[in-house]
């Protein structure tokens, strides 16, 4: 029997005989920050680390945090699963939250409200965002950028968004910092949204015709489609949804990953698969028992 937490997720129930698939990006915002340092810059190598299915940037990070090399940082995966856990967790916090513009004071809070980390000082921190500036080349170069573009503290600017070219008004620091990769991250988003409704609406031939979208979450989307060609339609679905954003970021692969449930859980976020099929997240809990 599945085991499901209680929260507006496990609202959302698929009628019988269908599933509720979950197409989630990976790391969409440090692929669309990338993005737009090669955009704005030229160069990202964030971009050389996400090109890599091998590499991953959380634990490249993780690693200089350490102060240890990045092979040893990967071997932890196996030999201290806890403190590979605990680098990884750092890392996000610095990958996910420095881009933004974040100052040390905030970003002690962001480390500690987002990602349980009560042992970052506002000292540690100051430490922890140079590290970020060093270890990512285009890290003090973009946020330059930005301390140039909206001029001295406490202006307000209006900025055009690369690609879509949308405006966006009475934008400070922060805002322009994030609005950027964060606003790509929507563009891109909506535009695989938009293929993905030809398939549901149009293309008749696709097994993703006839299914349709419970709902679009920032960057994940929900769709309800029938047990009986589940494997098939979730998998064409994630590629028409990724092949649709990946026009908007052009120069670093977006991946994503379908799952299924019959309930909507945090619990059931990654694929479950049966002899390479995939299953809903309740067959699979049975099929271990």
């Amino acid at each position: 029997m599945a085991d499901y937490k209680r929260g507006p997720r496990e609202c959302f129930v698929a009628r019988p005989g269908h599933a509720i698939v979950s197409i989630d990006f990976d790391s969409f915002e440090l692929r669309t920050w990338s993005q737009v340092c090669i955009d704005l810059l030229g160069y990202s190598d964030m971009a050389v680390v996400l090109r890599d299915p091998k590499r991953c940037p959380h634990v490249e990070m993780g690693a200089c945090v350490e102060g240890i090399a990045a092979s040893e940082a990967y071997a932890l995966k196996k030999t201290d699963p806890k403190r590979f856990k605990a680098l990884r967790q750092i890392a996000k916090a610095l990958n996910f939250g420095a881009p933004g513009g974040l100052g040390a004071a905030r970003f002690s809070d962001f480390a500690r409200s987002t990602y349980g980390l009560d042992n970052v000082t506002e000292a540690r921190a100051k430490e922890l965002l140079l590290l970020w500036r060093d270890t990512w080349r285009e890290a003090g170069a973009y946020l330059n950028y930005i301390a140039e573009l909206v001029g001295p503290r406490g202006s307000r600017i209006t900025i055009q968004q690369l690609r879509s070219g949308r405006y966006r008004g009475n934008v400070g620091y922060c805002d322009a910092a994030n609005s950027f990769f964060q606003g790509l991250a929507a563009d891109a988003a909506k535009a695989g949204m938009v293929e993905l409704m030809y398939e549901q609406y149009e293309r008749t031939e696709s097994p993703v015709y006839g299914c349709r979208t419970l709902a679009f979450i920032h960057d994940e989307v929900l769709i309800e489609i029938p047990l009986d060609r589940l494997h098939e339609a979730a998998f064409r679905a994630r590629d028409v949804f990724v092949a649709g954003a990946q026009v908007f970021v052009p120069d670093v692969p977006l991946t994503a990953s379908p799952a299924a449930q019959l309930r909507w859980s945090k619990a059931s976020g990654d694929p479950c698969l049966i002899d390479g099929r995939l299953v809903t997240y309740e067959h699979y809990q049975e099929h271990k028992t």
